[in-house]
């Protein structure tokens, strides 16, 4: 993504950021295959009978377990999750490329045209001049297609191995293709990663290549499979398939069986992906782990810690907030446990199927309510279709969701009015975990960690007004963290990064620095302290910090574009074009590198490839008015005033 910290950026000035300092700060995200804990072994019923051990223990895919369960294997293809992610293939497509196939950009004057050509899928983003004619064109192929269609589908293209989201999706509930959630707020065009966080809950197990965000290992699974709710099926698979034993009905120790499991841990398999209100809850990891390290019937505390906003809002809720909400209902908070997620919903069954009995929610509500007991008006409970007196139109509203347009969602914040006639904003944002009980085992260091690294997450989307109060109240809880005698390279490394991000490189460069102290030549460390070193002029301790990360790692792309930048101000031209030469080959996608790069060309005369550089830049960040400022001043400098002339146009556009 192309965020810049707040703040004073170290990075202003001569050169633009590169764009790669938030992505290359992310902790605890490895890149090796998912590992199984320990903890995963003892959750099996009686596992000690099977001599496994956590590292034999492996995922094996849809197919091991299609052979023998062939019934839940049909039934589940028809779910969301089932159907979450697949290859661009005739049959699948469930969406208009030929006939309704375009979308404007009224705001930033982007054209859309999604086009199938000799089956294969495309989508292309350009612009229009004066007389209507397209410029500034780029098309890419679509391979992949995400999401079930039941609300929307969105796109995945390929570059150089690496994936990308494209920026239009097709909502099937009002038949159009618009932007993609995220993207009309800021389009990132082409090069938005489709990182793993991004798949978890999209896909069954995708593994990262060694050392890479978005390149992934073949095969690559169509569609979240079985594992997700039973862990890891090798063990499963192994036992049943060496003739030894036959089905008795009794436990198997070899796999996860979620209805053995309590209601909390049947709950938490759900929360891998339907916890997360994207601007009201904030999932922390722990040290060392990732959301792909959990396992069914292992805490969910053991890979992250959830906080959100103690103020809920009534009338926003996000499109993976279905047990957030949930949370908030007295359904579930009185009911002792017993209402769960598939209290109502069969995970192996659609939502939609069309055998579902029109009462199915109604009975499952009356499970423990009555009839008799509802003091709706008569003449309103009789009046909901299909169905009379119908439990669910009544309490659970339906609506867009804050930040998924043009499709409706269910609000699962069951309650006896869902009338919510006006819009509330949120007017507090102190924060309390989601789960109380599980958070008050952890010792008061760690509750102090995990909540200061809330705030600082939470902090980027929350309004202007409250930022800079989230921020001062993660560095007291930072402190604290500190004072009850939790020391680590992360306490230190987060403390300091939140004070970076609100432009106090004073304070922030002590944390720093006694982070490198435990993790000597830590990466993520020495790039951003080096970005603070590098802004007050101390070119020397920059490029060591940047050198020490080349060392271990030459392909880095954030210390190389950063080593280029102390290059050039020390006038080392040719070293600092190396630098941006290799940073733009390994991130081609990054406008600000093709920016940086051709800055550096253009001081040194070569105004030819500074504005192949300009043009490149352009193609890749269409709406920034840096691009479009560099590539009018290449042009005007080489005297191309018609190219000189159409970025001109841009640029007033984009500043209207």
């Amino acid at each position: 993504m192309n965020t810049r910290p707040a703040g004073k950026s170290p990075t202003a000035g001569k050169f633009l950021a590169t764009g790669l300092l938030v992505t290359l700060t992310i902790v605890g995200c490895s890149t090796g295959g998912p590992t199984t804990p320990a903890r995963y072994v003892a959750s099996l019923e009686n596992t000690a009978t099977t001599g496994a051990d956590a590292a034999s223990i492996q995922y094996v895919g849809l197919q091991s377990c299609r052979s023998c369960h062939l019934g839940k294997a049909a039934t589940f293809s028809a779910t969301g999750m089932g159907r979450s992610f697949g290859p661009m293939e005739a049959g699948m497509i469930r969406a208009d490329f030929v006939d309704n196939n375009t979308f404007v950009d009224e705001t930033g004057g982007l054209h859309y045209t999604m086009t199938e050509r000799d089956g294969q899928y495309f989508q292309r983003e350009s612009l229009l001049d004066g007389q209507s004619r397209p410029y500034n064109v780029v098309e890419h192929r679509l391979i992949y297609w995400v999401g079930s269609n039941h609300h929307s589908r969105g796109y995945v293209l390929e570059r150089e191995g690496r994936l990308f989201q494209a920026p239009v999706c097709w909502y099937p509930q009002t038949e159009a293709w618009d932007f993609c959630p995220g993207f009309d707020k800021h389009n990132e065009h082409f090069v938005r990663e489709t990182s793993q966080s991004c798949v978890f809950c999209h896909n069954a197990v995708m593994v990262a290549e060694e050392g890479e965000r978005n390149r992934f290992r073949e095969p690559i699974p169509h569609g979240i499979d079985c594992e997700r709710c039973h862990g890891p099926g090798s063990l499963h698979a192994d036992r049943w398939s060496d003739g030894d034993h036959t089905p008795d009905g009794g436990v198997d120790p070899s796999i996860v069986h979620p209805r053995r499991l309590d209601a909390t841990g049947r709950n938490e398999i759900c929360y891998q992906c339907h916890l997360g209100d994207a601007r009201a809850t904030e999932r922390v990891s722990r040290h060392g782990s990732q959301l792909a390290d959990y396992r069914p019937g292992t805490p969910l505390l053991d890979v992250m810690v959830p906080f959100r906003y103690r103020q809920p809002t009534e009338w926003d809720f996000g499109l993976s907030a279905q047990a957030d909400r949930m949370l908030l209902s007295r359904c579930f908070t009185e009911s002792a446990g017993r209402l769960e997620c598939v209290t109502c919903h069969d995970p192996h069954v659609t939502t939609y199927d069309a055998d579902r009995p029109q009462d199915l929610f109604q009975r499952r509500c009356l499970s423990c309510h009555e009839l008799e007991s509802c003091l709706a008006d008569p003449a309103a409970r009789a009046a909901t279709e299909p169905l009379a007196d119908d439990c669910v139109q009544c309490h659970m509203r339906r609506a867009e969701p804050d930040d998924q347009r043009f499709t409706e969602f269910t609000d699962h914040w069951i309650r006896t009015n869902i009338d919510v006639k006006v819009k509330d904003h949120r007017t507090e944002f102190d924060i309390e975990p989601v789960f109380p009980d599980s958070f008050a085992t952890l010792s008061a260091g760690e509750q102090a960690y995990h909540e200061a690294r809330a705030l600082f997450l939470l902090a980027d989307e929350a309004p202007g007004s409250q930022r800079m109060a989230m921020h001062e109240r993660a560095e007291v809880l930072f402190a604290k963290t500190l004072d009850e005698g939790l020391e680590s390279r992360d306490v230190h490394f987060f403390r300091g990064k939140n004070m970076f991000n609100i432009g106090r490189f004073d304070d922030a460069e002590p944390s720093l620095r006694r982070a490198l102290e435990l993790a000597p030549s830590d990466p993520e460390a020495s790039l951003t302290l080096g970005q603070i070193v590098l802004a007050r002029g101390d070119h020397d301790e920059a490029s060591d910090l940047f050198g020490d990360i080349l060392a271990t790692d030459p392909t880095h792309v954030g210390a190389l574009a950063e080593a280029g930048r102390v290059d050039f101000a020390r006038g080392r031209r040719d070293a600092a074009m190396r630098r941006f030469e290799q940073a733009a080959s390994l991130e081609p996608e990054s406008a600000d590198l093709q920016v940086n790069w051709g800055m550096v060309l253009a001081a040194d005369g070569q105004w030819e490839v500074a504005a192949e550089r300009a043009e490149s830049a352009v193609l890749l960040a269409p709406n920034s008015t840096e691009t479009w400022s560099f590539y009018v001043n290449v042009m005007r400098e080489m005297g191309r005033e018609s190219a000189m002339r159409q970025g001109q146009n841009r640029l007033e556009a984009l500043r209207r």
